[in-house]
C-alpha cells in the first residue's frame, strides 16, 4: 500500500472523538484519506501548542515558566518525592501488549501530557491533561490514556486523573481511572465501527451537521457555511 492509499490509522482519542461526536466525513478526510493539505493553525491551536511546550520545558527541563503562564504555577507544584514525566508517548498492540508509539504493529496510541508517580507506591499513578479551551468535564480522554498506561504498567491498581482548565486557572474534577476494562472495550468497538465503514467506502462516512461546522477544515462540505 503506497502513501497515497487511504488507510485506517491507529486508534487514538482524537480519531475516535471525531468519528463518534463530531463528524464521520471529517474523520475520513483528516485521518484516513489525509487529503486536506496543510492546515494553518488557528489562534487557539497555536496558543495550545505554546502552552504544552512551555509546560513541558518547565516540568521536565527546569526552564522558567513564561511570564504569560506564571499565574498557573500553583497548578503544577508537586512534592519533591513525586516522579514527574511529560509528553509520554505510549502505544499498544491489538492484543493489549505494550509497544512503542511508532511501532508498525501499534493498534492504539496516545500522548500523556503529565504522568506522576510515587516510587514508594508503585501501584499508584496520576494523569493530568492541560486544557486551554472551555471547561467540558468529559473524562473520556483521560480514560483512553489510562488504558495505554495500564498496558505498560500492569502493576497499577490505582490511576486517578484530572484536567487543568487553564483559561479558568483551576484544576477540574478528579476522576478514578483505575478500571480500564470498559474503556478498552469502547475503544475496540469504535475502531471496529471505523473498520466496517472503511470497508464500505467513502459514503459510509456521511457528513454530520452541527454547530462546529464553521470551524471544520472540510470547507467543500455541503454543511460548511
Amino acid at each position: 500500500m503506497d502513501a497515497s492509499t487511504p488507510k485506517i490509522p491507529a486508534a487514538n482519542y482524537t480519531l475516535h472523538n471525531t468519528f463518534n461526536k463530531i463528524c464521520p466525513r471529517q474523520t475520513w478526510h483528516r485521518f484516513i484519506a489525509r487529503d486536506l493539505g496543510k492546515q494553518e493553525p488557528t489562534k487557539e491551536m497555536a496558543w495550545g501548542k505554546h502552552v504544552h511546550e512551555a509546560l513541558d520545558n518547565y516540568l521536565s527541563h527546569e526552564q522558567p515558566m513564561p511570564a504569560s503562564l506564571k499565574h498557573h504555577e500553583h497548578l503544577y507544584q508537586f512534592p519533591r518525592n513525586f516522579v514527574v514525566r511529560t509528553e509520554v508517548q505510549l502505544g499498544i498492540r491489538e492484543d493489549y501488549s505494550p509497544c512503542n508509539f511508532f511501532d508498525d504493529e501499534v493498534w492504539a496510541r496516545g500522548v500523556l501530557d503529565l504522568l506522576i508517580a510515587l516510587p514508594s507506591r508503585s501501584a499508584f499513578a496520576l494523569l493530568i491533561d492541560h486544557k486551554t479551551g472551555k471547561r467540558r468535564e468529559d473524562p473520556t480522554e483521560l480514560k483512553f490514556h489510562a488504558v495505554l498506561l495500564k498496558a505498560h504498567k500492569p502493576e497499577l491498581t490505582s490511576i486517578k486523573g484530572w484536567y487543568n482548565w487553564l483559561a479558568l486557572n483551576q484544576m477540574g474534577d478528579v476522576h478514578d481511572l483505575s478500571d480500564t476494562a470498559d474503556m478498552l472495550e469502547e475503544m475496540r468497538m469504535t475502531q471496529e465501527r471505523i473498520q466496517r465503514s472503511f470497508l464500505l467506502g467513502y459514503e459510509a462516512f456521511p457528513p454530520r451537521q452541527s454547530g462546529l461546522c464553521p470551524w471544520c477544515p472540510c470547507t467543500f462540505c455541503e454543511f460548511h457555511p
